[in-house]
């Protein structure tokens, strides 16, 4: 499978991304050659490679790469995050990340393990019933504080079950 390279959206005439989560020059600059592929740094929250993106005016701005590949070839979203299907931070290929919403990646967090707790609660994988969490059995219920609890679909279901009965 070869690599396919799509402009930097808003730096359409100096950075190209590929579908493989990486990051090149399109155009040579100063001590820098087209084609040449920056070197990913690794952010100080949740471990995400970020590159840093020269402005034009001198100035320089740092964007994680999991935007730049959705963007260039999702094209730009209403949605507010970009997901990490598998939930590794690192693997920025193209089929591994989607536009989504918070509901969607608090879910996805609490799939694969990296969800923070102060009780530890949300990396159980079993309810209190020994039904698991999985993406289909998990409901994200909304609090008025707007944070949100999990629940298992089957107890929920039963539960709804026992009062019409």
């Amino acid at each position: 499978m070869s690599e396919i390279w799509k402009p930097v959206l808003g730096f359409e005439d100096r950075y190209e991304v590929s579908d493989f989560g990486r990051v090149r020059r399109a155009k040579a600059a100063q001590g820098t050659r087209a084609g040449a592929v920056l070197s990913p740094i690794e952010t100080s929250r949740g471990g995400y490679l970020a590159v840093h993106i020269h402005m034009g005016d001198g100035r320089r701005k740092t964007v994680r790469i999991h935007r730049l590949v959705v963007e260039a070839f999702h094209g730009p979203s209403d949605l507010p995050l970009v997901r990490h299907l598998d939930g590794n931070p690192r693997n920025n290929l193209l089929s591994n990340l989607a536009h989504g919403t918070h509901q969607e990646n608090a879910l996805d967090r609490v799939i694969h393990g990296r969800a923070s707790n102060v009780n530890g609660n949300s990396k159980k994988t079993p309810c209190k019933y020994g039904h698991e969490f999985s993406e289909e059995n998990t409901y994200l219920k909304p609090r008025a504080n707007g944070k949100s609890y999990r629940q298992c679909r089957t107890c929920r279901r039963n539960e709804k079950r026992r009062h019409i009965t």
